[in-house]
């Protein structure tokens, strides 16, 4: 069919495609956008990317100011917050900033010419991985100091002309300018770590040690030289301590620190000197503070006044100070003169008196001759021979020597018969026949006073005196030649050479040359009493052992102090410079032994406060100021531990001395160190200081006191009974009573007493009651004995005071007064009248370790304190110049460190999305301070009875954990 003849509606498919193809050609002429190459396009695409240049670097700077003013420290968990990098959190939140402000900023960069429309914009932020392609497509490039390259990926760049998509591309771009948020926020982190940074690190808790060695030290000394302190280390002193270590962390870190801060620490300070009322340490402190203090602001170069007192350490710090051997030289007296020791006095004396004697042979030949006799039988065969010598004293007789070594000279005639025998037989018959060699020997033998050589002689032992000669030669004889089977046998002996000995013979010194060892000894004793070392006192308590640096002294000295006999010295010369070298060996000895106990004590000590992290040194601290001048605002300027009206503290403090007391379990735990210490039971001086200090207050327990009078007395009663039983072995039991009851007498009371015991007064005072007929030696050994017997009554437990009742004594001591004036008075009111009360009860009371806890030994008194600090500040701000540093400030910029919530509007639905917590800068500090000073007196340590001394905040929610 043709297709005019086909009537059915059909077209052609050629027709079609003509008709497709016209109809497209008309529409891409008419809709379709003109080519990214005309003139206007491109003018409208640089356009829209220099908007967008400027609107990003508007956000950047706009992000930083918002992150500095709340700056996030702590993301959140969950949420969008939990998108932010946990390690770097203040980063990652600011180019979340930059992004969702960048965002935001670029709805208003667009360009129009022409019809054409271009924008520049970012992917939208819809949900966490959009908050996640956002975080990535910013990234921050330091290129110089306060100055980054902020990289921005993705932007996307759209064109439209007439409201009709042209074309739509994607490129990177970067701005670069200062963001101080940065080194705002790096700054106050370092600072916050140094607030947080341990003593063995720069920062808060190594200034703090650092000052509070100084005001401890200080204040430590003047107690111990009587100044009227009940509290060496208060919180108080800790309060103003802490805040000046604060502001040297702010110096340290931003170059100045808060003005205001500056000038309330002053003024605290101040305060605090005035009510210690101490006119040498805290005075120099307060005037070295308040030159320090003295400007404000910059000082005559422009740069900021110093910020920190930085006390230094009192010159009693490194006080060297001499201990003496001191009661140790009586005691090894004491053991030497009464036969304690190995060897004691009697033997050294008697050492003296041993000469050495040698019994010396020689023998000379004199002639040889043979001797035959028998004969042998005709037909005799030989059966055997035999051999045979013997030796034997033909003539001898011994010959006194009146002078020299020689004491008695043998003369004699040995002959050796060398015999030998020849056996016969012959039928049934034996016979001998013997030929004999005989040879004939001049034997000497000398008896000599000496050793053979000469070198140890005594000269004077053998000398021309007839007696003693005659008693060295005849025990001489009985030693060398009686006990080796008579002359015979030693002449025989000597023909062999067998004949040579050694041996020492004893006399009996004269009673007169004991007494002159015992007075040289003696006086030994009183040198000894006297040689001394010097040495830190504070090293006592760490390094330096005193028994080891006074045996070394004593073996120095020991040319100077123990007399040299000489090779021509007599008898009695040698026997009492041996009896001084023996007791020095024996003291020297003693100390030696006595350096393990002391090494143990340190040992202890040192464990106690390391297990209380409480520094032996202070840290070395060197001033440092940050090359900025950055100001800083801190609110409050200034922490107290007890807050001011409503305001609740904003610093919590708590000090405990570790050593309130020479008792108690910090005390025992270094005692028990040293065998038979660490009982519980206290010394007689403890328990007679807190007595008297218990009976000076006039409200005082009288319960309490009389229980530890009654107690007191019953250990007194004991003691005088170990002076009466020593006593009465040497003098009868009648005259010791009495002199015991008379030396007891001389003192008011059983303080008196007690304390006379401890310090060494009643020896002397019973010495002095001993009676008349006594001779001189007699005399000193008893002094000697009294005082030894005054340190073994120091640490006798039965005599010691039972620990509970001292204790129950020295609390009612310091109790602080419970009247209805002191009741409704405020707490720094009430304290300080309980304190006017108290004072002079206080002073008496015992305080601080004894070092060594051994009577007689005490070389220095230690303390201790921990002291833990908390708090924060309710905001922080720092400001610093805006711009770059080295050019021209632009103003500044304030970064806020407080705990707020952090929020932002991520998503861009107007709902701000939490993302997690700014915090505000807070500081912890657990550290110690230690203290050592001389012996004697009361010690050193807080008297108040609050060992543990805690600030109204302490315990309580006072500051962010």
């Amino acid at each position: 069919m043709s297709l005019i003849s086909d009537r059915r509606g059909r077209v052609p498919f050629a027709v079609l495609g003509a008709l497709l193809l016209v109809s497209s050609a008309i529409y891409a002429s008419t809709a379709a956008p003109a080519p990214v190459s005309h003139p206007v396009t491109e003018h409208t695409i640089d356009r829209a990317q220099t908007e967008a240049r400027v609107a990003l670097a508007t956000a950047v700077r706009d992000a930083s100011r918002r992150a500095s003013r709340n700056p996030l420290v702590e993301p959140a968990d969950e949420g969008p917050g939990a998108v932010l990098s946990a390690e770097r959190p203040f980063r990652s939140y600011l180019r979340l900033l930059i992004a969702v402000g960048a965002r935001d900023a670029l709805e208003s960069a667009n360009a129009s010419s022409g019809g054409v429309n271009t924008g520049v914009s970012l992917p939208p932020i819809e949900n966490r991985s959009g908050l996640r392609r956002a975080l990535d497509a910013v990234t921050l490039t330091p290129v110089d100091e306060g100055e980054y390259r902020v990289r921005f990926e993705d932007l996307q760049v759209t064109l439209r002309r007439h409201g009709r998509l042209v074309e739509r591309f994607t490129y990177n771009t970067s701005v670069t300018l200062s963001i101080p948020a940065l080194s705002l926020h790096r700054r106050t982190t370092a600072f916050q770590e140094r607030l947080r940074a341990g003593v063995p690190e720069p920062g808060f808790t190594r200034a703090l040690t650092a000052r509070l060695f100084a005001i401890t030290w200080a204040r430590g000394y003047a107690q111990y030289g009587g100044a009227p302190i009940a509290n060496v280390l208060a919180n108080r002193h800790v309060e103003v301590m802490a805040n000046d270590a604060l502001l040297a962390q702010q110096a340290a870190v931003f170059g100045r620190a808060d003005r205001q801060g500056r000038r309330l620490t002053r003024r605290a300070t101040s305060e605090v000197a005035v009510r210690d009322a101490l006119r040498g340490a805290e005075e120099g402190l307060k005037a070295r503070l308040e030159s320090s203090h003295a400007r404000d602001g910059g000082g005559p170069d422009g740069q900021p006044s110093r910020s920190s007192l930085q006390p230094p350490l009192p010159s009693a710090f490194d006080e060297s100070r001499s201990v003496a051997v001191g009661p140790t030289a009586d005691s090894v007296f004491l053991d030497f003169v009464d036969g304690s020791t190995d060897p004691d006095l009697k033997r050294a004396v008697d050492e003296a008196y041993r000469i050495p004697v040698t019994l010396r042979a020689d023998h000379a030949y004199r002639g040889q001759e043979t001797f035959d006799s028998g004969s042998v039988p005709d037909n005799a065969s030989h059966f055997f021979t035999s051999r045979a010598t013997r030796t034997r004293l033909l003539e001898g007789s011994w010959s006194e020597r009146t002078t020299g070594p020689t004491l008695r000279t043998f003369e004699g005639t040995v002959a050796v018969d060398r015999v030998e025998t020849r056996f016969w037989r012959w039928n049934d018959s034996f016979g001998t026949t013997s030929t004999t060699d005989r040879t004939e020997y001049r034997v000497t033998l000398r008896i000599r006073c000496g050793s053979p050589d000469g070198t140890h002689g005594v000269p004077d032992a053998c000398g021309a005196e007839g007696g003693r000669r005659d008693r060295i030669a005849d025990r001489a004889m009985a030693e060398l030649v009686a006990d080796a089977g008579g002359s015979d046998a030693v002449a025989e002996a000597a023909v062999h050479g067998q004949a040579g000995r050694r041996d020492e013979v004893d006399l009996d010194p004269p009673p007169a040359v004991k007494d002159r060892a015992y007075a040289a000894v003696a006086g030994l004793r009183r040198a000894a009493r006297n040689v001394s070392v010097r040495m830190e006192t504070r090293s006592v308590a760490s390094s330096a052992n005193p028994q080891t640096l006074l045996a070394d002294a004593l073996e120095e000295r020991r040319s100077r102090v123990v007399d040299d006999p000489g090779p021509g010295a007599s008898l009695t010369d040698r026997a009492v410079a041996n009896a001084e070298a023996t007791y020095l060996d024996h003291l020297v000895h003693r100390l030696r032994s006595r350096s393990p106990v002391m090494d143990r004590v340190q040992q202890a000590l040192a464990g106690t406060l390391r297990e209380h992290a409480i520094p032996m040194e202070p840290p070395q601290q060197t001033t440092s100021r940050a090359d900025l001048a950055w100001r800083v605002d801190a609110d409050p300027a200034y922490l107290s531990v007890a807050g001011h009206g409503s305001d609740p503290p904003s610093m919590a403090a708590r000090n405990v001395n570790v050593f309130a007391v020479p008792y108690g379990d910090a005390a025992d735990t270094v005692s028990n160190s040293v065998a038979g210490l660490g009982s519980e039971r206290v010394a007689l001086g403890t328990a007679a200081r807190t007595l008297r200090a218990l009976a000076r207050r006039e409200d005082g327990d009288e319960t309490r006191e009389r229980r530890l009078r009654t107690e007191l007395g019953n250990s007194l009663e004991r003691a005088a009974a170990r002076y009466r039983s020593r006593l009465a072995t040497e003098i009868g039991a009648g005259r010791a009573e009495r002199a015991v009851r008379r030396g007891f007498g001389t003192f008011d009371s059983d303080v008196d007493r007690a304390l006379a015991i401890a310090e060494g007064g009643m020896a002397h005072a019973i010495a002095e009651h001993l009676p008349r007929g006594l001779d001189s030696r007699t005399r000193d050994r008893l002094l000697v004995t009294l005082r030894e017997e005054s340190r073994a009554i120091e640490s006798d437990s039965p005599i010691r005071v039972a620990e509970p009742v001292v204790e129950q004594a020295a609390s009612a001591a310091v109790r602080k007064p419970t009247t209805a004036a002191t009741k409704t008075a405020s707490s720094r009111a009430a304290t300080t009248a309980w304190e006017s009360a108290t004072d002079e009860a206080v002073e008496s009371l015992p305080a601080g370790l004894p070092l060594l806890p051994v009577p007689g030994y005490w070389y220095a008194t230690a303390n201790a304190w921990t002291v833990s600090v908390r708090g924060s500040y309710e905001e922080f701000v720092v400001r610093a110049p805006r711009g770059s540093p080295g050019r021209t400030a632009n103003g500044t910029v304030s970064y806020v460190r407080a705990d707020r919530a952090v929020a932002v509007d991520v998503f861009g639905d107007d709902e701000p999305e939490h993302l997690g917590a700014n915090r505000a800068v807070d500081f912890t500090a657990d550290t110690g301070v230690f203290v050592v000073v001389p012996p004697g007196g009361t010690g050193v340590g807080d008297r108040d009875g609050n060992a543990d001394e805690r600030s109204p905040g302490w315990g309580r929610q006072a500051t962010r954990p």
